[in-house]
């Protein structure tokens, strides 16, 4: 018998009576939106229960359990009540009845689902799911609730949940619960939300960002509100004489270098509370370089590639753009062109890029190494960026290799003598005999290798061209050369060629004379 008592001395600290118990979830959202979730409580014990300093946590993903909704002090749930937390207030809902308490941070995973229900004291009062694999029971198709059966039997047992069409705050008929009036919280309703969040900027640390929006019809003082990660706190000062007043639409920005809050760390948390109660949450775990988290149109939690600070949130996509670095995408012979990736806004450091070069070679690096074109002909090169937020974007640009043309004219006058045009054509023809023994040496290119080799470099010659057209495609054949006719000048007579001589020797002869008859 002593046995027996001290067995259940040692039993009783190790389990929490669970007066409050959580009955129904909506984890899979609804027709209107996958954030249309909610979670209902309800108090099966025989006394009012406060929730003052009571907090519901769920699941993350790298197993921890985070703070998902902490009750404000003043909150309390009579004998047999239920009670009902919802992502969106009844007018944007499936919900017929309205919330107790609306909140943005109702977020519930689809999988591994698994809450806990702790008091004050930080002790487990309730647990739901196991956090492995699909919630116990609800779906999608259709949508519907994972409810409890037995209100007095564990949450953690999966034979103790069904689905169901969605019943918040409604008594069940198989448990005797009296039905009392809906508790009256005195907690006033804002429309001030986080509304996106930089944890990863370009620049220093100093430019990540907060931002907060008024998305109600009212101002809304926000003078002496907090923002906090967890570890550290910012509270909102005056902007004016008048205070920090939030217009309606309006969105401000506070950054690290004026919080102190630091938000590079992953599994980031950001909470928004006046002097009374938590206004608003946000998760910002996911993220990267110039990459924000914000809330979508929705009310669900997304990426944002091009961040939109003091804005409205909207998605907007990624512009990348092909950049010549160095080279020339037209040119005769040869073209060899650096490229690279590069956008105004956001940032290409998460995203992945694949270049075509339309000549059996490809890169996946934003910045490629420069390459180079060697056979005549117009070449279609396309850029494919992926973005993390997964978009998809494609540019092209066209590189274009001249032949060298076969039907130069000669530069020669037209007034070139006769027996120059014959000459002309009597070498054009001894040429055109001997060319089969003539080797040209050639470029040769192989799509195995990235380098180019020559024995004989062409300099970039000037862009001398007009209608060019694209109906010749790489070959792997040599390119041909076509050569100007050679245009000796006549030569002169020989009787030209000697008359200087013969003025000189008759100058000279002249001289002597004239000097010797001086000298006699």
């Amino acid at each position: 018998m002593r046995f027996l008592i001290f067995c259940l001395v040692l039993a009783l600290p190790c389990t929490a009576y669970a007066q409050v118990v959580i009955s129904e979830v909506l984890w899979a959202g609804s027709s209107l939106s996958t954030a249309d979730e909610w979670l209902e409580l309800v108090n099966i014990s025989e006394e009012t229960v406060s929730l003052a300093g009571w907090t519901i946590t769920k699941r993350a993903s790298d197993g921890s359990d985070t703070t998902m909704i902490s009750f404000p002090e003043d909150t309390q749930i009579q004998a047999g009540q239920y009670f009902l937390i919802s992502n969106y207030d009844s007018e944007s809902s499936t919900l017929t009845v309205s919330p107790d308490l609306i909140s943005t941070a109702v977020s519930l995973a689809n999988s591994k689902l698994y809450l806990q229900l702790l008091d004050a004291e930080g002790e487990v009062i309730d647990a739901v799911d196991d956090g492995t694999g699909a919630p116990f029971a609800g779906g999608k198709n259709p949508f519907t609730s994972m409810q409890r059966i037995d209100l007095y039997s564990s949450g953690e047992e999966k034979s103790n949940w069904e689905s169901s069409d969605g019943t918040p705050r409604a008594a069940r008929e198989h448990t005797e619960i009296p039905e009392l009036p809906l508790p009256t919280l005195p907690t006033e309703t804002f429309d001030v939300r986080i509304t996106e969040v930089l944890l990863d900027p370009k620049l220093s640390e100093d430019y990540e960002w907060i931002e907060v929006g008024n998305l109600g019809e009212e101002s809304v003082d926000i003078t002496g509100w907090i923002l906090s990660d967890g570890s550290r706190s910012h509270t909102i000062e005056s902007r004016n004489a008048e205070g920090y007043i939030l217009e309606p639409g309006e969105h401000t920005l506070f950054f690290h270098y004026q919080t102190g809050i630091a938000l590079a760390s992953a599994g980031e948390v950001i909470t928004l509370s006046n002097s009374s109660e938590e206004i608003d949450r946000l998760d910002a775990s996911e993220t990267g370089e110039e990459i924000s988290i914000g809330r979508e149109e929705d009310g669900s939690r997304g990426p944002f590639c091009v961040p939109t600070p003091r804005e409205p949130n909207s998605e907007k996509l990624l512009n990348p753009q092909i950049e010549i670095q160095s080279g020339r995408s037209t040119d005769y012979i040869k073209v060899t062109l650096n490229l690279k990736a590069e956008v105004s806004e956001g940032s290409l450091k998460d995203a992945e890029c694949f270049w075509d070069f339309a000549d059996g070679t490809t890169s996946k690096k934003c910045n490629p190494p420069s390459h180079s074109w060697d056979y005549y002909g117009v070449y279609k090169v396309k850029l494919r960026v992926t973005t993390r937020c997964g978009n998809e974007i494609e540019r092209g640009i066209d590189v274009v290799v001249l032949q060298k043309n076969k039907n130069l004219k000669s530069s020669s006058s037209k007034s070139s003598s006769k027996s120059s045009v014959e000459t002309s054509r009597s070498i054009s023809s001894v040429s055109s005999s001997s060319s089969k023994s003539i080797k040209i040496e050639q470029k040769m290119y192989s799509i195995n290798s990235s380098k180019v080799s020559s024995k004989n470099p062409v300099d970039t010659l000037p862009i001398r061209y007009k209608n060019i057209t694209t109906s010749h495609t790489p070959s792997s054949s040599y390119s041909s050369y076509s050569f100007r006719n050679f245009q000796p000048q006549p030569q002169s007579s020989s009787s030209e060629t000697g008359l200087p001589w013969v003025l000189l020797f008759s100058q000279s002869a002249l001289w002597v004379v004239f000097a010797g008859k001086r000298l006699l």
